[in-house]
Formats: structure tokens, C-alpha cells, sequence
């Protein structure tokens, strides 16, 4: 029996594919313990894992919400640093408590990768999107190279780091260690295909697609109402998706009742108008299984469960990682992607009836679902962590290094 500690930062998109990955590795007999905030107790207990939790801080008085989604994206690091004051002394003494077999922390968990290199226990890197190497980063991406200073967010970044390390010997990170860090062993939850560049990163790195938590099946939020439509699922995500105006513009834009529209938005309160049915919380995976056409922000998670379930995709990127994933969704042929700035109604329908009745696009979302789903998903990842164990003996502790 081996024992496997999950650290990820308390955002769906990351905890998913960790809970997808403990519930493969209970199914073998392992143990796992998931270091999550209490919020999280039934979905991880669900799965079989052990809950080590702790309190989650306030956001710092320098991260005041901003309307400008770009500059909460860009100071989100600090504000993960900042929140590692906290948590990691919580951290270091659960571990130091009941030492794990393997520490696998997600690539944007920054107690995580701190974590690794105090205890030096074996280490594995979780990437929940693009893994970065030698032939391509993300950090180097023309999205990212726009993205504005934020003079606040850096200066805070430093602060958190040097009190880590003057408190726990914490190396002093900088971000490009933060998004180019590397394990003997990095699971990257999507195909190669999708990852650019993906033919030059070496044996260290195990795409293994998606790593779907287990689904309720309940896709009662759809409702009765066009049953025999083909259904449009709307979501722009939950944490930079923020878009008042978005249910209102598919009322417009599917007003001939030829399809029946699913919106999952947290900041909305729940209603049905006409064929369009508004809700704040979804089974999302529930839903793909009925879906015909996604729309989507073009989170890593949302586009693989899309297309591990064989839907194509309408993308309307909110932030550079999301613009990556819209330009390969685009060039593998299985969605388009539209702009938020220029995106009307008239532009959204066109787009849905597009990627429902071309029969190339069709086919290039049957071949990638393929794709997506023979890397083996949370098996794979799982059995890449048990691998990681049994080799830790001849290169303990944590070897991550910075690509960057």
C-alpha cells in the first residue's frame, strides 16, 4: 500500500483532477490525504480520501477585486503566496506527522512546490494545464507577454517568499520557478496533442488526459422544458468569468427556439426564459452527456470533459491561458473560437450552428475524443504516482528545477 499526499490550490478546475486521481488510487488500495479548506470535506471524502483541512485567509487588502480580469489573473500568484503564510506551516506539520510515499502538488499551488523542497520528500508535479519545458512555455506565449504589471502583486509576492524562508527555510521562488518546475515525474491531465510543442517533452512528462472526478449523473438542472431540442451548455467558468450581460445575449441569439440553452453562472440567481434555463450551479459533467454544443471560457478542465464526452466547442477565451487553448481548440478543428469584444448574438448563433452541422468538425472531435480518453485519464495518473514511489529510494526529496 502506498501513501499518496495531494496538494492544489481550492479552485474546481485543480481539485477535480485531483479528486478523479485519489478516487483511481483508492479503487488500488492506496491511501490518499487531499489538503483542501473544509468546503471540500464530502467531495473528498466522496472519493475515499482523507481530508487534511485548513482555514482559508481573506483575501490581503492589495487584492481588492478589480473589474479588469486581466490584472486579478495576473496578481492571482501573489495572492496564492499570500495565502501560503497560512497554509504551509499547516502543511509541513501534517506531513511531518504522517510522512506520504509521494508529495504530488498542482503546478499553481505555490505551498505545494515550497512543501516539496523543505521536506525533500519524493515529489510529483500535477499539471492541470500546459506543462512548460525546454521547447515551449507558456510564460513565453504572446497572451501572457500582454498581460499588465502589477507593481502591488510583485512586491507581495517577494514579501510572502522571504518570510517562508526566513520562517521555514522555504526556497526564495521567483514565478518563472513557479511555471517551470520539474519532477522526475509530471502528470499533465490532457493529451499530448493538445499541449503545444507536445512531441518535445521527454519521459519525465505523463499526459494521461483528463482525470474526471466521478459524475452524479444529475442533469435535473436542464429541466423538462424542449426536451427534444439539442441542448447548448453555456459557461464561462467561475472564477474570471464574470459577464452580467451573457444570459441575455442567448436569449437573443437562440430566440427561434431551435435549440434549448443551458447557463451555468455562480453570479446569477436561477430562471427560465423560454428555451433559456440560467443556473448557478451545474453537474457539468452531467450535462456534457446531453449536450450537443459547449460554449465555453476555455478552462483546460471544461474543454476536456467537453471533449472527452464528444461535444464540440464554441470558445470565448477571458484570460491567455484560456486564449492558448481557444487557438488549439481552433486549429485541431474541433470548435472556434470568438472574442468577448466583439461576440454579439448574431456572431454567437452563427458560431453554435457552425460547429453543430459541419461534418468536418464533426469528425475531428470524434478522432480527439479518442484522443482524450485512450491516455488512460486517472488510471494513468495514478499508476505515474505509484511509479514515482517505487523509484523515490534512489532520488529522494524533491529535484524540481526551474525551466524558465
Amino acid at each position: 500500500m502506498t501513501s499518496v499526499a495531494l496538494l492544489v490550490p481550492p479552485f474546481q478546475g485543480h481539485v477535480n483532477p485531483a479528486l478523479g486521481t485519489a478516487a483511481a488510487l483508492v479503487r488500488g488500495g492506496h491511501r490518499v490525504a487531499i489538503h483542501l479548506p473544509e468546503d471540500f470535506r464530502v467531495a473528498v471524502e466522496g472519493v475515499g480520501a482523507k481530508l487534511w483541512p485548513y482555514d482559508p485567509q481573506p483575501p490581503p487588502d492589495w487584492a481588492a477585486v478589480d473589474d479588469d480580469r486581466l490584472v486579478r489573473f495576473a496578481s492571482l500568484p501573489a495572492r496564492l503566496a499570500h495565502e501560503s503564510r497560512t497554509v504551509l506551516p499547516i502543511v509541513l506539520a501534517a506531513l511531518a506527522a504522517h510522512p506520504p510515499d509521494v508529495l504530488a502538488y498542482d503546478q499553481l499551488c505555490v505551498w505545494g512546490h515550497l512543501a516539496a523542497a523543505v521536506t525533500k520528500l519524493p515529489a510529483a508535479l500535477l499539471c492541470t494545464s500546459y506543462a512548460a519545458g525546454p521547447g515551449w512555455s507558456p510564460w513565453d506565449h504572446q497572451a501572457y507577454a500582454a498581460l499588465p504589471p502589477v507593481p502591488v502583486a510583485d512586491a507581495a509576492w517577494t514579501a510572502s517568499m522571504d518570510e517562508m524562508a526566513e520562517r521555514h527555510g522555504a526556497p526564495r521562488m521567483s514565478l518563472p520557478d513557479l511555471f517551470g518546475a520539474v519532477e522526475p515525474v509530471n502528470v499533465v491531465f490532457m493529451p499530448r496533442v493538445l499541449q503545444p510543442a507536445g512531441a518535445t517533452f521527454d519521459d519525465r512528462y505523463v499526459f494521461v488526459g483528463p482525470a474526471l472526478r466521478p459524475a452524479t449523473g444529475n442533469a435535473s438542472c436542464i429541466g423538462d422544458t424542449g426536451e427534444d431540442l439539442p441542448l447548448v451548455y453555456v459557461s464561462m467558468g467561475t472564477m474570471f468569468g464574470d459577464w452580467p450581460q451573457l444570459s441575455a445575449l442567448c436569449d437573443l441569439a437562440f430566440a427561434d427556439g431551435r435549440w434549448r440553452v443551458l447557463v451555468a453562472d455562480p453570479g446569477s440567481e436561477q430562471v427560465d426564459r423560454g428555451p433559456v434555463a440560467v443556473r448557478r450551479s451545474v453537474d457539468q459533467l452531467a450535462v456534457l452527456d446531453r449536450a450537443a454544443v459547449a460554449v465555453s471560457h476555455g478552462g483546460m478542465g471544461s474543454v476536456l470533459e467537453a471533449l472527452n464526452a464528444g461535444v464540440p466547442l464554441v470558445v470565448v477565451p477571458q484570460v491567455p491561458e484560456q486564449e492558448i487553448t481557444a487557438d488549439r481548440v481552433a486549429a485541431l478543428g474541433v470548435g472556434v473560437r470568438l472574442d468577448r469584444a466583439t461576440m454579439d448574438s448574431e456572431v454567437l448563433r452563427r458560431a453554435v450552428d457552425e460547429v453543430a452541422d459541419d461534418p468536418r468538425i464533426r469528425r475531428a472531435v470524434d478522432r480527439m475524443r479518442y484522443a482524450v480518453q485512450a491516455p488512460g485519464g486517472a488510471s494513468a495518473a495514478a499508476s505515474a504516482l505509484l511509479r514515482r514511489a517505487e523509484t523515490s529510494t534512489s532520488d529522494a526529496g524533491s529535484s524540481a528545477t526551474p525551466l524558465l
